[in-house]
């Protein structure tokens, strides 16, 4: 079974976004007062809205098996970011081209590469489950234009 929730990502990211941006931007360590906050709109407004109880089962960090990220299928291939691990949590990020086809890819966050400022969340983090043209970046981490990608919910993965 694969429902299309696309929509639903589209509104908790539109929700943080907007909460990030108006109140908790200017606060004295806003970034870290944020994170509960964050977490809390991503269970109410993803986790329960697509499982029917509390069965969801995911890692801090780490991909969620039942959210497919798949980009437009109108495009052959996309240029990408793939996440290179330099230092510990120091992450290099390349620009590639992968082929959509041949790409299986599973959400992780929605990303911004600010801290402090204003964010609006223009990326999906996925990781690459497989990539049929590229084995070398199985298992690494890809950041996708939120513009380019439909998010799909698969029961059995």
């Amino acid at each position: 079974m694969q429902k299309d929730i696309t929509d639903i990502f589209q509104n908790y990211r539109e929700c943080v976004r907007h909460i990030w941006n108006t109140y908790f931007r200017m606060l004295d360590d806003g970034a870290h007062k944020f994170i509960n906050v964050e977490r809390e709109l991503y269970v109410a407004l993803v986790l329960e809205q697509i499982y029917d109880d509390d069965d969801y089962n995911e890692d801090e960090g780490e991909y969620v098996k039942t959210f497919v990220v798949k980009p437009d299928s109108e495009l052959y291939s996309i240029h990408v970011l793939l996440g290179n691990e330099i230092q510990k949590k120091h992450i290099k990020w390349d620009e590639v081209l992968i082929t959509i086809s041949k790409t299986d890819l599973r959400f992780m966050e929605y990303f911004d590469w600010e801290d402090e400022g204003i964010r609006d969340y223009k990326y999906v983090r996925c990781r690459v489950i497989n990539c049929e043209d590229n084995l070398d970046i199985i298992n690494k981490d890809i950041l996708i234009k939120t513009d380019y990608v439909k998010i799909s919910f698969v029961k059995t993965v």
